[in-house]
């Protein structure tokens, strides 16, 4: 394996989560799934929609933890993970998604925090994607240098331009929620487990 280091996008990268915020969210506020799924796969962030549809983040970060079983990952991740932690990869998370109300209690749920070196979120580093300190951040934490032998995993255009601006490079996650390869991509991943190979 010729990668210094790989870090993970979330949404639409390690786990389906448009339906399972549409279907929560939904439940909670009274509001078609359909129209919050839409607006979900368009870019909207779950926080502002969260706010805008007058749920309270409390409310809805307890019931993410009651229904985590519905939060599928896609298929493959979770052994995929496991082998690179086990391999001794340096692994990390780098995302928008808040950390203590979401982000964190999910990765506990589906028990994957353990297998990350450090995990970079909404709560403990701004400004967020496409800036790099996220990135630069999580590899200073990793204890590694910013080079195209490190690869963020991610599905969307702002993934790409956030590895771009790191100096790292960028592994398309083509399961995830954009269809198109962002310009730039250094790698296709067609499978979760062609991420062995990087």
């Amino acid at each position: 394996m010729a990668a210094d280091a790989i870090i993970f996008d979330v949404d639409g990268t390690l786990w389906d989560s448009t339906p399972f915020f549409s279907a929560i969210l939904g439940d909670l506020a009274s509001a078609s799934d359909e129209a919050l799924s839409k607006k979900l796969r368009q870019g909207k962030s779950i926080v502002t929609l969260v706010s805008q549809y007058g749920v309270s983040r409390p409310a809805f970060r307890r019931a993410c933890v009651e229904r985590s079983d519905e939060l599928d990952l896609f298929e493959g991740i979770e052994e995929t993970i496991a082998k690179l932690h086990a391999s001794d990869m340096p692994l990390g998370i780098v995302t928008s998604l808040p950390g203590d109300t979401i982000l964190i209690p999910l990765l506990e749920a589906k028990e994957l925090l353990p297998l990350f070196g450090t995990v970079i979120h909404a709560g403990n580093c701004r400004p967020g994607k496409p800036n790099p300190k996220g990135l630069r951040t999580a590899l200073n934490m990793l204890d590694a240098r910013a080079t195209k032998s490190v690869f963020y995993v991610g599905d969307r255009d702002v993934d790409q331009q956030t590895a771009a601006n790191a100096g790292v490079s960028f592994a398309w996650a083509s399961w995830g929620y954009q269809q198109e390869a962002p310009d730039g991509s250094a790698v296709l991943l067609r499978k979760v487990t062609e991420i062995l190979a990087l």
